[in-house]
């Protein structure tokens, strides 16, 4: 999850800082997603914290708000 977080805030610093920082640097933010795995390694910890959270019962309707959003 670390290289998601680095993703996004490379993205919100580059288009802060537009005037001195070139925006075609965007370019390079995926290559964080090398560490950490990237959004499918989010949505499956996602997935695995609201498996562990919720009872039997429940599961089935966590997982389908889950997709939702």
């Amino acid at each position: 999850m670390l290289g998601t977080y680095l993703d996004v805030t490379w993205t919100y610093m580059i288009l802060r800082f537009w005037h001195t920082i070139p925006v075609r640097l965007i370019i390079l933010a995926p290559a964080f997603m090398i560490i950490g795995g990237g959004y499918t390694v989010v949505v499956a910890v996602l997935y695995s914290i609201a498996a562990d959270v919720e009872s039997d019962a429940n599961r089935y309707v966590c997982d389908r708000l889950i997709c939702v959003f």
